[in-house]
């Protein structure tokens, strides 16, 4: 795949994201995908890692059941053959208790054959265990 073919990519999925679309969200994956939220599971609920279409169903769907993206500012997208790498700025609400925050993610990507069939996303997972009260 090109660079702009992976950036279209990556963008066509956090709009489907956004949109809070779990099933336009995991046509972007590989069947044998594997997603890591990185950080200790011990220390945040949300890191772990999920591999597979039914995994990251539940994932997305556990994700968008709680957190409503509002807007997403992409800082920079750096390509390297089939790894990206995205810096960005999300507003999003913790749905339960109606928290409004904003915070930094970088998320690295692995596209081959115009599939995800890696994603590793490093968020602010103190930041998240406060909010969700963990």
């Amino acid at each position: 795949m090109t660079e702009a073919s992976i950036k279209a990519l990556i963008e066509s999925f956090q709009s489907r994201r956004q949109a809070d679309d779990v099933e336009g969200s995991l046509k972007f994956f590989s069947p044998d995908a594997v997603c890591r939220l990185a950080g200790s599971p011990a220390a945040s609920p949300i890191a772990g890692t999920h591999q597979g279409t039914a995994a990251l169903r539940q994932l997305l769907s556990a994700l968008i059941d709680n957190w409503q993206w509002q807007a997403v500012e992409i800082d920079s997208i750096t390509i390297q053959g089939e790894r990206a790498a995205v810096h960005f700025k999300l507003t999003t609400i913790f749905k339960p208790t109606k928290t409004l925050v904003t915070t930094e993610i970088v998320d690295i990507i692995t596209v081959r054959d115009g599939k995800i069939t890696s994603f590793v996303e490093f968020v602010d997972t103190a930041l998240v265990a406060r909010i969700a009260g963990h």
